[in-house]
């Protein structure tokens, strides 16, 4: 069942982006053949249970490797892990498409529209209504309601675009929750640049 929820909060974080998105300064033709900061580790040996611990305060009693997939000659890397607490759980994807920053014309690529599932539309629709731009983190930052019971925080960082979840009863679309996802996606800043 975890695994179900962190799947479907990477497919709408996908949908969510074009929606929201503001004006970004990267240039669409941006490109490096830099890959040396492409980590060869999963998510969870980069961000353990007892660093998001120590992050957020809250105590996590597991940690679990969703999605994991590299491609250095590519420049590519995704990688995904849930922490789970007693008050409530978290998830970190981080994503790297290639050696493009990530432009304006790819996020349109990434979503919008209708998916053609009436509950997935609604609970797009009504997170789209609650977007809030989060200033002061990576190039660009959202905070998105999906559906009154999960929280997504996403980041753009260079070549990065980072997803922060959060769900259960000790997290709502709040400012502690958001606190708590910034510094979340602060660290994963760090790791990746």
């Amino acid at each position: 069942m975890k695994f179900i929820v962190i799947t479907f909060l990477f497919v709408l974080a996908g949908l969510l982006i074009i929606n929201c998105s503001e004006n970004k300064s990267e240039n669409s033709n941006a490109s490096s053949n830099v890959t040396s900061n492409i980590p060869d580790k999963k998510m969870c040996e980069l961000l353990t249970k007892e660093t998001m611990s120590s992050i957020t305060g809250i105590t996590f009693n597991e940690e679990m490797s969703t999605l994991h997939q590299t491609d250095k000659a590519e420049g590519k890397y995704v990688s995904q892990c849930g922490y789970y607490s007693d008050g409530g759980n978290m998830g970190v994807l981080v994503r790297r498409f290639g050696n493009s920053v990530f432009p304006k014309e790819k996020e349109a690529l990434m979503g919008g529209g209708k998916t053609g599932d009436a509950e997935l539309d609604k609970i797009l629709d009504d997170a789209l209504k609650t977007c809030k731009t989060v200033t002061g983190l990576g190039d660009a930052a959202y905070f998105y309601d999906l559906g009154g019971i999960y929280n997504l925080i996403l980041v753009y960082n260079g070549y990065y675009q980072i997803h922060i979840t959060s769900y259960g009863k000790g997290f709502g679309f709040d400012d502690k929750t958001l606190e708590a996802s910034k510094k979340v996606a602060l660290e994963a800043i760090k790791i990746f640049n």
